[in-house]
């Protein structure tokens, strides 16, 4: 008889790997990954996961094979080793709400006060930023042994990562393009630019390692709901980008539908690159009336002056 796991919270799931089939149902003839179900989204939503008790009724109704009953008594408890850690999303220990929202704060102070005040104001203050900001999500992935896969500082989903953003970046770089078109304001450069394509990326993945891996993450762990989560997330991102209007909107919308992609198949890499794609053609394709040069903070008045006195 199949062993029940047991669990700190939360009714466990498995993984339903459809390989098998037995009177023209199929059943799981691998059981070796399981959650609770509030982490059921964060380890695949794509994979095909039921309740464990799914697994013992298949038992006992003798529709299970000699693998599925082999495989399910194999079945271990989830531990941190396994997946990560989200036992402060399933509300079962590790950190608490009030040092998940407190990482959040942290890096609204930094990234907003270096934009508003401390910018270029001594020598080397762009690596001071990047040290602290790297250094503030490692530590908040460190207190709760979160590793780089869990995270999605990983290649293994790439495919079906790359395979759900698609129609969102082709959205989001058809809308950009069509208005550029009908304005007359395409100004992408040569060839030669492509040069720089590696430094966009690169920004880019930044930028959503900070938005999905500690702000979306930590909100997680504050307010326990998958969209509360993601409009905080979004919205503080959209913080950062202040006073442009255009990429307030931008990043708010942009880092809803991330925050959804990277529920549903976490890999930071192929959003990074999403990223650094639907940017470059808002830059590109619309013109310095509406992007001011995809400036935020000081800057942007800078710019908006500068564009005044120009027409």
């Amino acid at each position: 008889m199949a062993r029940k796991p047991r669990f700190s919270g939360g009714s466990p799931w498995v993984y339903r790997d459809h390989r098998g089939s037995h009177g023209g149902s199929t059943v799981c003839a691998r059981a070796t990954e399981f959650c609770t179900a509030r982490e059921r989204p964060y380890f695949g939503s794509r994979k095909r996961w039921v309740p464990f008790a799914e697994v013992r009724r298949w038992h006992r109704s003798g529709g299970a094979t000699a693998r599925l009953q082999a495989a399910a008594s194999a079945l271990t408890p989830m531990t941190e080793a396994s997946f990560g850690t989200y036992r402060s999303v399933a509300g079962t220990g590790g950190p608490s709400r009030a040092a998940a929202l407190a990482e959040i704060l942290a890096m609204l102070a930094l990234v907003l006060s270096y934009i508003w005040v401390w910018h270029k104001r001594f020598p080397g203050d762009d690596l001071v930023v990047t040290f602290l900001y790297f250094a503030l999500c490692y530590g908040s992935h460190l207190r709760r042994h979160e590793s780089a896969r869990s995270v999605g500082l990983r290649l293994d989903n790439w495919r079906p990562a790359a395979r759900q953003a698609c129609l969102p970046v082709a959205v989001g770089a058809a809308v950009p393009l069509a208005i550029g078109a009908a304005l007359g304001t395409w100004h992408f450069g040569p060839a030669s630019s492509l040069l720089s394509l590696p430094w966009h990326v690169a920004w880019g993945t930044a930028q959503q390692y900070g938005l999905l891996c500690l702000l979306y993450r930590r909100s997680l762990d504050t307010f326990g709901s998958v969209r509360g989560a993601a409009l905080a997330a979004a919205g503080a991102f959209a913080l950062f980008h202040l006073p442009n209007p255009l990429l307030v909107t931008v990043t708010f919308l942009g880092g809803l539908v991330c925050c959804t992609l990277y529920r549903r198949v976490p890999n930071v890499l192929v959003l990074g690159l999403a990223h650094a794609m639907i940017s470059t053609v808002v830059f590109s394709a619309l013109p310095s009336s509406i992007t001011h040069h995809m400036r935020v903070g000081p800057g942007y008045f800078t710019v908006a002056t500068g564009l005044a006195h120009a027409s």
